[in-house]
Protein backbone atom coordinates (compact mmCIF):
# COMPACT_ATOMS: atom_id res chain seq x y z
CA UNK A 1 0.00 0.00 0.00
CA UNK A 2 1.06 3.11 -0.99
CA UNK A 3 1.82 6.11 1.53
CA UNK A 4 1.32 8.57 -1.39
CA UNK A 5 -0.93 8.97 -4.25
CA UNK A 6 1.96 10.51 -6.24
CA UNK A 7 5.46 10.68 -6.69
CA UNK A 8 7.11 13.77 -8.18
CA UNK A 9 11.27 12.44 -9.16
CA UNK A 10 13.98 15.09 -10.67
CA UNK A 11 15.23 13.84 -13.67
CA UNK A 12 19.00 14.16 -14.04
CA UNK A 13 20.92 12.15 -11.26
CA UNK A 14 17.59 10.60 -9.76
CA UNK A 15 16.42 8.50 -12.80
CA UNK A 16 18.84 9.44 -15.35
CA UNK A 17 22.37 9.13 -15.56
CA UNK A 18 22.90 12.26 -18.02
CA UNK A 19 26.18 13.50 -16.55
CA UNK A 20 28.57 11.90 -20.02
CA UNK A 21 26.28 13.89 -22.50
CA UNK A 22 25.96 16.82 -20.67
CA UNK A 23 29.52 17.37 -20.45
CA UNK A 24 30.69 16.02 -24.10
CA UNK A 25 27.47 18.60 -24.91
CA UNK A 26 29.41 21.28 -23.23
CA UNK A 27 33.08 20.74 -24.07
CA UNK A 28 32.09 20.60 -27.69
CA UNK A 29 30.08 23.78 -27.39
CA UNK A 30 32.92 25.57 -25.70
CA UNK A 31 35.40 23.86 -28.51
CA UNK A 32 33.33 25.61 -31.15
CA UNK A 33 34.01 29.07 -29.80
CA UNK A 34 37.69 28.84 -28.42
CA UNK A 35 36.92 28.29 -25.03
CA UNK A 36 38.97 25.90 -22.59
CA UNK A 37 37.09 22.57 -21.74
CA UNK A 38 35.87 21.35 -18.17
CA UNK A 39 36.29 17.90 -16.67
CA UNK A 40 33.22 15.60 -16.12
CA UNK A 41 33.69 16.22 -12.10
CA UNK A 42 33.51 20.06 -13.04
CA UNK A 43 30.38 19.34 -14.91
CA UNK A 44 28.96 17.70 -11.96
CA UNK A 45 29.47 20.87 -10.46
CA UNK A 46 27.60 22.89 -12.71
CA UNK A 47 24.37 21.15 -13.42
CA UNK A 48 21.03 21.24 -11.40
CA UNK A 49 20.00 24.62 -12.27
CA UNK A 50 19.24 24.32 -15.85
CA UNK A 51 21.60 24.36 -19.12
CA UNK A 52 21.74 28.44 -18.91
CA UNK A 53 23.31 28.03 -15.68
CA UNK A 54 25.58 25.12 -16.40
CA UNK A 55 26.87 27.27 -19.85
CA UNK A 56 27.29 30.69 -17.34
CA UNK A 57 29.35 27.96 -15.21
CA UNK A 58 31.26 26.28 -17.64
CA UNK A 59 32.45 29.43 -19.37
CA UNK A 60 35.38 31.67 -18.41
CA UNK A 61 34.90 34.04 -16.15
CA UNK A 62 34.69 37.55 -18.33
CA UNK A 63 33.13 36.23 -21.52
CA UNK A 64 31.04 38.76 -23.30
CA UNK A 65 26.87 37.80 -22.69
CA UNK A 66 26.41 37.74 -26.30
CA UNK A 67 29.27 34.76 -26.19
CA UNK A 68 27.17 32.81 -23.44
CA UNK A 69 24.04 33.03 -25.41
CA UNK A 70 25.50 32.01 -28.77
CA UNK A 71 27.25 28.86 -27.11
CA UNK A 72 24.16 28.17 -24.89
CA UNK A 73 22.03 27.71 -28.40
CA UNK A 74 25.01 25.76 -30.11
CA UNK A 75 25.01 23.54 -26.42
CA UNK A 76 20.90 23.11 -26.71
CA UNK A 77 21.30 21.97 -30.77
CA UNK A 78 24.18 19.72 -29.84
CA UNK A 79 22.43 18.10 -26.90
CA UNK A 80 19.39 17.61 -28.62
CA UNK A 81 21.45 15.42 -30.98
CA UNK A 82 23.63 13.48 -28.63
CA UNK A 83 21.26 13.27 -25.83
CA UNK A 84 21.06 9.31 -26.49
CA UNK A 85 24.76 9.22 -27.08
CA UNK A 86 25.50 7.77 -23.46
CA UNK A 87 22.55 8.54 -20.92
CA UNK A 88 20.82 5.33 -19.28
CA UNK A 89 18.74 5.00 -16.25
CA UNK A 90 20.36 4.01 -13.10
CA UNK A 91 19.87 0.38 -12.26
CA UNK A 92 16.93 -0.36 -10.38
CA UNK A 93 14.94 2.35 -11.61
CA UNK A 94 13.27 1.12 -14.30
CA UNK A 95 11.93 -1.63 -11.35
CA UNK A 96 11.16 0.53 -9.05
CA UNK A 97 9.07 2.68 -11.46
CA UNK A 98 7.20 -0.56 -12.48
CA UNK A 99 6.71 -1.36 -9.12
CA UNK A 100 4.82 2.26 -8.42
CA UNK A 101 3.31 1.71 -11.62
CA UNK A 102 1.75 -1.45 -10.58
CA UNK A 103 0.95 -0.38 -6.74
CA UNK A 104 -1.48 2.58 -8.44
CA UNK A 105 1.13 5.34 -7.43
CA UNK A 106 0.66 8.25 -10.19
CA UNK A 107 4.57 8.97 -11.03
CA UNK A 108 5.89 12.25 -13.17
CA UNK A 109 9.49 14.16 -13.64
CA UNK A 110 9.68 17.73 -12.88
CA UNK A 111 13.29 18.90 -14.35
CA UNK A 112 15.25 22.10 -14.95
CA UNK A 113 16.16 20.83 -18.24
CA UNK A 114 14.50 22.65 -21.52
CA UNK A 115 11.35 21.18 -21.79
CA UNK A 116 11.60 19.28 -25.26
CA UNK A 117 14.92 17.01 -24.05
CA UNK A 118 12.40 15.94 -20.82
CA UNK A 119 9.75 14.92 -22.77
CA UNK A 120 11.81 12.82 -25.41
CA UNK A 121 14.42 11.64 -22.62
CA UNK A 122 11.28 10.17 -20.60
CA UNK A 123 9.25 8.82 -23.84
CA UNK A 124 12.58 7.01 -24.93
CA UNK A 125 13.78 5.61 -21.64
CA UNK A 126 10.62 4.99 -19.87
CA UNK A 127 7.67 5.37 -22.15
CA UNK A 128 4.47 4.71 -20.63
CA UNK A 129 6.02 4.02 -16.65
CA UNK A 130 6.18 8.02 -16.53
CA UNK A 131 3.45 9.43 -18.41
CA UNK A 132 3.91 13.10 -16.88
CA UNK A 133 7.36 15.19 -17.69
CA UNK A 134 7.92 18.68 -17.34
CA UNK A 135 10.57 20.84 -17.98
CA UNK A 136 12.08 24.72 -18.34
CA UNK A 137 9.60 26.46 -20.19
CA UNK A 138 8.03 30.26 -20.40
CA UNK A 139 6.39 32.00 -18.14
CA UNK A 140 7.44 29.26 -15.36
CA UNK A 141 10.34 29.96 -12.58
CA UNK A 142 12.60 26.86 -12.70
CA UNK A 143 13.13 24.98 -9.66
CA UNK A 144 13.96 25.74 -6.57
CA UNK A 145 10.55 27.92 -7.38
CA UNK A 146 7.62 26.00 -6.78
CA UNK A 147 6.37 27.08 -10.24
CA UNK A 148 6.92 23.67 -12.13
CA UNK A 149 5.75 21.42 -9.29
CA UNK A 150 2.36 23.23 -9.21
CA UNK A 151 2.12 23.01 -13.01
CA UNK A 152 3.14 18.57 -12.02
CA UNK A 153 0.52 18.65 -9.69
CA UNK A 154 -2.55 20.21 -11.82
CA UNK A 155 -1.66 18.11 -14.43
CA UNK A 156 -1.72 14.62 -12.46
CA UNK A 157 -5.09 16.01 -10.46
CA UNK A 158 -3.91 15.06 -7.06
CA UNK A 159 -3.81 17.04 -3.68
CA UNK A 160 -0.34 18.23 -2.71
CA UNK A 161 -0.79 16.66 0.82
CA UNK A 162 -0.79 13.09 -0.99
CA UNK A 163 2.94 14.09 -3.25
CA UNK A 164 6.42 13.40 -2.19
CA UNK A 165 9.59 15.01 -4.14
CA UNK A 166 12.37 12.82 -5.09
CA UNK A 167 15.89 14.53 -6.00
CA UNK A 168 19.67 14.00 -5.88
CA UNK A 169 20.77 17.55 -5.20
CA UNK A 170 20.14 21.00 -3.08
CA UNK A 171 18.19 22.54 -5.20
CA UNK A 172 15.67 19.49 -4.92
CA UNK A 173 15.83 19.90 -1.38
CA UNK A 174 15.18 23.88 -1.80
CA UNK A 175 11.98 22.59 -4.68
CA UNK A 176 10.08 20.35 -2.24
CA UNK A 177 10.15 23.03 0.83
CA UNK A 178 9.11 25.80 -1.50
CA UNK A 179 6.65 23.69 -2.50
CA UNK A 180 5.36 22.01 0.57
CA UNK A 181 6.16 18.72 -0.50
CA UNK A 182 8.18 16.38 1.90
CA UNK A 183 11.51 15.35 0.35
CA UNK A 184 13.47 12.04 -0.60
CA UNK A 185 16.77 12.49 -1.08
CA UNK A 186 19.29 10.38 -3.08
CA UNK A 187 22.83 10.02 -3.23
CA UNK A 188 23.74 8.16 -6.34
CA UNK A 189 23.36 11.15 -8.88
CA UNK A 190 25.51 14.04 -8.47
CA UNK A 191 25.80 15.39 -4.89
CA UNK A 192 27.35 13.10 -2.50
CA UNK A 193 25.43 11.71 0.87
CA UNK A 194 27.88 14.38 3.15
CA UNK A 195 26.68 17.08 0.50
CA UNK A 196 23.01 16.51 0.47
CA UNK A 197 23.38 16.33 4.54
CA UNK A 198 24.76 19.70 4.70
CA UNK A 199 22.06 21.41 2.76
CA UNK A 200 19.45 20.24 4.27
CA UNK A 201 18.52 16.65 3.58
CA UNK A 202 16.21 14.88 6.34
CA UNK A 203 15.94 11.53 4.80
CA UNK A 204 18.33 9.85 2.19
CA UNK A 205 18.07 6.96 0.79
CA UNK A 206 20.73 4.53 -0.82
CA UNK A 207 19.16 2.44 -3.31
CA UNK A 208 16.11 2.25 -5.61
CA UNK A 209 14.80 -0.68 -3.24
CA UNK A 210 14.93 1.46 -0.03
CA UNK A 211 13.10 4.24 -1.88
CA UNK A 212 10.35 1.70 -2.93
CA UNK A 213 10.59 0.79 1.05
CA UNK A 214 10.03 4.63 2.02
CA UNK A 215 7.09 4.60 -0.52
CA UNK A 216 5.32 1.48 0.28
CA UNK A 217 4.06 0.45 3.89
CA UNK A 218 3.52 -3.54 4.19
CA UNK A 219 3.39 -4.37 7.48
CA UNK A 220 2.02 -7.98 6.98
CA UNK A 221 5.53 -8.96 5.71
CA UNK A 222 6.64 -9.76 9.13
CA UNK A 223 4.49 -11.98 9.51
CA UNK A 224 4.82 -13.49 6.34
CA UNK A 225 8.30 -14.07 7.31
CA UNK A 226 7.17 -15.51 10.38
CA UNK A 227 5.28 -18.26 7.91
CA UNK A 228 8.30 -18.41 5.79
CA UNK A 229 10.75 -19.42 8.74
CA UNK A 230 8.31 -22.24 10.02
CA UNK A 231 9.91 -23.96 7.07
CA UNK A 232 12.36 -23.02 5.97
CA UNK A 233 15.91 -21.58 6.85
CA UNK A 234 17.53 -18.41 5.01
CA UNK A 235 21.34 -17.98 4.00
CA UNK A 236 23.44 -15.60 3.00
CA UNK A 237 24.06 -16.26 -1.05
CA UNK A 238 25.70 -13.85 -2.56
CA UNK A 239 25.67 -10.05 -3.24
CA UNK A 240 21.86 -9.58 -4.30
CA UNK A 241 20.84 -13.25 -3.23
CA UNK A 242 19.32 -14.54 -0.03
CA UNK A 243 18.81 -18.88 -0.47
CA UNK A 244 16.26 -19.61 1.82
CA UNK A 245 16.39 -23.89 2.38
CA UNK A 246 13.77 -26.28 3.48
CA UNK A 247 15.43 -29.76 4.64
CA UNK A 248 13.15 -31.66 5.05
CA UNK A 249 11.18 -30.51 1.31
CA UNK A 250 13.36 -29.42 -0.47
CA UNK A 251 11.95 -29.94 -4.12
CA UNK A 252 9.03 -27.54 -3.07
CA UNK A 253 9.91 -24.07 -5.21
CA UNK A 254 8.04 -21.89 -2.89
CA UNK A 255 9.90 -23.04 0.70
CA UNK A 256 13.48 -23.09 -1.66
CA UNK A 257 13.55 -19.98 -3.37
CA UNK A 258 16.25 -17.66 -3.58
CA UNK A 259 14.76 -13.87 -2.41
CA UNK A 260 16.60 -11.27 -4.33
CA UNK A 261 17.01 -7.53 -3.36
CA UNK A 262 18.31 -5.39 -6.81
CA UNK A 263 19.20 -6.81 -9.87
CA UNK A 264 21.28 -10.50 -9.27
CA UNK A 265 24.47 -10.42 -12.39
CA UNK A 266 24.51 -13.12 -15.01
CA UNK A 267 27.33 -14.71 -12.55
CA UNK A 268 24.72 -14.45 -9.65
CA UNK A 269 22.34 -16.17 -11.55
CA UNK A 270 24.58 -18.71 -13.22
CA UNK A 271 26.07 -19.83 -9.35
CA UNK A 272 22.34 -20.59 -7.93
CA UNK A 273 22.06 -23.00 -11.04
CA UNK A 274 25.08 -24.44 -10.05
CA UNK A 275 23.82 -24.91 -6.15
CA UNK A 276 20.88 -25.94 -6.67
CA UNK A 277 22.11 -28.76 -9.22
CA UNK A 278 24.43 -30.12 -6.81
CA UNK A 279 21.70 -30.48 -4.41
CA UNK A 280 19.90 -32.39 -6.37
CA UNK A 281 17.29 -29.97 -8.17
CA UNK A 282 16.03 -29.18 -11.18
CA UNK A 283 14.51 -25.44 -10.49
CA UNK A 284 15.76 -22.14 -9.33
CA UNK A 285 12.87 -19.61 -7.85
CA UNK A 286 13.67 -15.96 -7.88
CA UNK A 287 11.42 -13.90 -5.53
CA UNK A 288 11.32 -10.49 -5.08
CA UNK A 289 9.40 -6.90 -3.80
CA UNK A 290 10.72 -5.51 -7.06
CA UNK A 291 10.64 -6.72 -10.40
CA UNK A 292 13.86 -7.43 -12.45
CA UNK A 293 15.22 -5.64 -15.02
CA UNK A 294 16.65 -8.85 -16.37
CA UNK A 295 14.79 -11.74 -15.76
CA UNK A 296 17.44 -14.11 -17.48
CA UNK A 297 14.66 -15.08 -20.05
CA UNK A 298 12.43 -16.22 -17.20
CA UNK A 299 8.58 -15.72 -16.94
CA UNK A 300 7.47 -13.09 -14.52
CA UNK A 301 4.56 -14.40 -11.93
CA UNK A 302 3.03 -12.20 -9.55
CA UNK A 303 1.82 -13.08 -6.19
CA UNK A 304 -0.59 -10.36 -4.61
CA UNK A 305 -0.89 -9.88 -0.56
CA UNK A 306 -4.91 -8.89 0.20
CA UNK A 307 -5.40 -7.43 3.51
CA UNK A 308 -8.95 -7.58 4.54
CA UNK A 309 -10.40 -3.76 5.29
CA UNK A 310 -11.53 -3.50 8.74
CA UNK A 311 -14.70 -1.69 7.33
CA UNK A 312 -15.50 -5.18 5.70
CA UNK A 313 -18.22 -7.54 7.09
CA UNK A 314 -17.58 -10.74 6.94
CA UNK A 315 -21.61 -11.78 8.23
CA UNK A 316 -22.39 -10.37 4.91
CA UNK A 317 -20.68 -12.89 2.75
CA UNK A 318 -22.76 -15.34 1.07
CA UNK A 319 -22.03 -18.73 3.01
CA UNK A 320 -23.25 -22.62 2.60
CA UNK A 321 -25.73 -23.20 5.27
CA UNK A 322 -25.55 -26.63 4.89
CA UNK A 323 -21.98 -27.27 5.29
CA UNK A 324 -20.04 -28.49 8.60
CA UNK A 325 -16.88 -26.91 9.65
CA UNK A 326 -14.35 -28.70 11.71
CA UNK A 327 -11.08 -29.68 11.43
CA UNK A 328 -10.18 -32.23 8.34
CA UNK A 329 -9.35 -35.34 8.88
CA UNK A 330 -5.73 -36.40 7.81
CA UNK A 331 -6.85 -39.50 5.41
CA UNK A 332 -9.18 -37.11 3.63
CA UNK A 333 -6.86 -34.27 3.46
CA UNK A 334 -4.39 -36.36 1.72
CA UNK A 335 -6.98 -37.59 -0.58
CA UNK A 336 -8.45 -34.67 -1.40
CA UNK A 337 -4.53 -32.96 -2.48
CA UNK A 338 -3.56 -36.16 -4.51
CA UNK A 339 -6.71 -35.77 -6.08
CA UNK A 340 -6.56 -32.23 -7.30
CA UNK A 341 -2.42 -31.63 -7.41
CA UNK A 342 -1.37 -35.29 -7.39
CA UNK A 343 -1.03 -35.38 -11.16
CA UNK A 344 0.58 -31.75 -11.35
CA UNK A 345 2.88 -32.41 -8.73
CA UNK A 346 2.73 -36.06 -8.35
CA UNK A 347 1.82 -38.26 -5.29
CA UNK A 348 4.96 -38.36 -3.60
CA UNK A 349 5.49 -34.33 -2.95
CA UNK A 350 1.74 -33.94 -2.62
CA UNK A 351 1.76 -36.13 0.23
CA UNK A 352 4.69 -34.67 1.60
CA UNK A 353 3.91 -31.48 1.20
CA UNK A 354 0.61 -31.60 2.93
CA UNK A 355 1.67 -33.53 5.99
CA UNK A 356 4.46 -31.04 6.31
CA UNK A 357 2.26 -28.44 6.40
CA UNK A 358 -0.08 -30.12 8.70
CA UNK A 359 2.44 -29.85 10.85
CA UNK A 360 2.68 -26.04 11.36
CA UNK A 361 -0.42 -24.78 10.59
CA UNK A 362 -3.87 -24.87 11.18
CA UNK A 363 -6.20 -26.55 8.60
CA UNK A 364 -10.11 -25.77 8.35
CA UNK A 365 -12.29 -28.39 6.08
CA UNK A 366 -16.03 -28.09 4.92
CA UNK A 367 -18.09 -30.74 4.92
CA UNK A 368 -21.14 -32.16 2.88
CA UNK A 369 -22.65 -35.19 3.84
CA UNK A 370 -19.46 -36.48 5.85
CA UNK A 371 -17.36 -35.86 2.50
CA UNK A 372 -14.49 -33.36 2.66
CA UNK A 373 -15.22 -31.00 0.10
CA UNK A 374 -13.37 -27.50 0.83
CA UNK A 375 -9.83 -26.95 2.71
CA UNK A 376 -7.60 -23.86 3.37
CA UNK A 377 -5.12 -23.26 7.05
CA UNK A 378 -4.21 -20.00 8.34
CA UNK A 379 -1.42 -19.02 10.45
CA UNK A 380 -1.56 -16.25 12.79
CA UNK A 381 1.77 -14.06 14.21
CA UNK A 382 2.70 -10.54 14.84
CA UNK A 383 -1.03 -9.33 15.27
CA UNK A 384 -1.98 -10.65 11.69
CA UNK A 385 -3.82 -13.93 10.26
CA UNK A 386 -2.85 -15.45 6.80
CA UNK A 387 -5.63 -17.51 4.79
CA UNK A 388 -3.76 -19.61 2.63
CA UNK A 389 -4.17 -23.08 0.42
CA UNK A 390 -7.67 -22.88 -0.22
CA UNK A 391 -9.39 -25.70 -2.17
CA UNK A 392 -12.91 -26.44 -2.94
CA UNK A 393 -13.79 -29.73 -5.15
CA UNK A 394 -14.56 -29.21 -9.06
CA UNK A 395 -18.29 -30.43 -8.09
CA UNK A 396 -18.87 -28.41 -5.14
CA UNK A 397 -17.66 -24.85 -6.77
CA UNK A 398 -19.78 -22.10 -7.21
CA UNK A 399 -21.95 -23.05 -4.00
CA UNK A 400 -20.40 -20.66 -1.53
CA UNK A 401 -17.40 -23.55 0.12
CA UNK A 402 -15.09 -20.61 -0.24
CA UNK A 403 -16.64 -18.21 1.17
CA UNK A 404 -18.06 -20.23 4.13
CA UNK A 405 -14.28 -21.46 4.76
CA UNK A 406 -13.23 -17.67 4.62
CA UNK A 407 -15.97 -16.41 6.50
CA UNK A 408 -15.10 -19.10 9.49
CA UNK A 409 -11.20 -18.33 9.60
CA UNK A 410 -12.15 -14.32 9.78
CA UNK A 411 -14.08 -14.94 12.61
CA UNK A 412 -11.94 -16.93 14.18
CA UNK A 413 -9.39 -14.05 13.56
CA UNK A 414 -11.01 -11.08 14.17
CA UNK A 415 -12.27 -12.84 17.75
CA UNK A 416 -8.42 -12.75 18.23
CA UNK A 417 -8.03 -9.50 17.29
CA UNK A 418 -5.85 -9.95 14.19
CA UNK A 419 -5.74 -8.38 11.16
CA UNK A 420 -6.30 -11.00 7.76
CA UNK A 421 -4.93 -11.10 4.65
CA UNK A 422 -4.40 -13.62 1.81
CA UNK A 423 -2.48 -14.00 -1.06
CA UNK A 424 -3.55 -14.61 -4.77
CA UNK A 425 -2.31 -14.57 -8.14
CA UNK A 426 -2.31 -11.30 -9.67
CA UNK A 427 -3.98 -12.61 -12.93
CA UNK A 428 -6.25 -14.91 -11.54
CA UNK A 429 -10.03 -14.70 -11.10
CA UNK A 430 -10.49 -15.06 -7.40
CA UNK A 431 -8.98 -12.08 -6.54
CA UNK A 432 -11.70 -9.89 -7.96
CA UNK A 433 -14.34 -12.42 -5.41
CA UNK A 434 -11.82 -11.40 -2.48
CA UNK A 435 -12.04 -7.62 -3.95
CA UNK A 436 -15.55 -8.24 -3.78
CA UNK A 437 -15.22 -9.35 -0.28
CA UNK A 438 -13.29 -6.25 1.21
CA UNK A 439 -9.77 -7.64 0.56
CA UNK A 440 -7.42 -4.65 -0.76
CA UNK A 441 -3.97 -5.10 -2.46
CA UNK A 442 -1.82 -4.30 -0.15
CA UNK A 443 2.03 -6.30 -1.29
CA UNK A 444 2.98 -7.90 -4.54
CA UNK A 445 5.85 -10.50 -4.85
CA UNK A 446 7.59 -11.59 -7.91
CA UNK A 447 8.45 -14.39 -8.75
CA UNK A 448 10.92 -16.04 -11.46
CA UNK A 449 10.97 -19.88 -12.25
CA UNK A 450 13.59 -21.81 -14.47
CA UNK A 451 13.49 -25.50 -14.80
CA UNK A 452 16.48 -27.48 -16.01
Amino acid sequence: MMRYEAVIFDLDGTLLDTLGDLAASTNRALAHFGLPQRSLEEVRQFVGNGVEKLIRRAVPTGTSETRILDCLDWFKKDYMLHMRDQTAPYLGILSLLRALRDNGCKVAVVSNKFDGAVKELCREHFGDLLPAAIGERPGAQKKPARDLVDLCIAELDVSPDQCVYVGDSDVDIQTAANAGLPCLSVPWGFRSRDFLLENGATVIVDTPEALFDQLHTAPTRKSEESLACLFSVPLSFSTHLTKWEDHQLPDKYDHNAFKYVGQPSVEEFQKAITYQREKGANFVKLEGRLPLENPFGMEEDVSLTMVLSAEADHHAWKTAPDVVLRTPDTTQLESMERKHYGVLYGESFTVRNVRRLHERVCYHGAYLEGALVGVCFTYSADGYTCIDGLLVDREHRHRFIATTLLQDAVETARKRGDQVFLHADAHDTPKDMYAAMGFEVEDRLYEYLYHF
